[in-house]
C-alpha cells in the first residue's frame, strides 16, 4: 500500500475476504426483503411502481458500494431480489 501525499489524504484499500464474509448475512437478508417487498409493491402498486423502487434502490446501493468496496454484496443482493421478483411474476 503507498503512503497517501498527504496526512488528509485517503489511500484506497481493498477489502480482506473476512470483510467479505461479514458482508454474506446482511446480503442474504437484503435479498429475501427486498424480494418480499418487491412482491408486495407489485401487489399493491403495479409492476411500474415496483420497478421504480427497485431502479432507485439499486443506484443507491450501487453509488454506496462505490464508495465502500465492501458493500458490493448488497448491491448484488438487491439485484438478486429482482431478479427473482421478475422470474416470480
Amino acid at each position: 500500500m503507498r503512503r497517501p501525499a498527504s496526512r488528509y489524504q485517503y489511500v484506497r484499500r481493498e477489502p480482506s475476504v473476512a470483510e467479505y464474509i461479514a458482508m454474506t448475512g446482511p446480503a442474504v437478508v437484503i435479498a429475501v426483503l427486498g424480494y418480499l417487498g418487491l412482491l408486495l409493491l407489485v401487489g399493491v402498486g403495479g409492476a411500474g411502481v415496483a420497478a421504480v423502487v427497485w431502479l432507485c434502490g439499486f443506484l443507491l446501493l450501487a453509488g454506496i458500494a462505490h464508495a465502500r468496496p465492501t458493500l458490493k454484496l448488497l448491491c448484488g443482493a438487491w439485484l438478486v431480489a429482482g431478479g427473482l421478483v421478475v422470474l416470480t411474476v
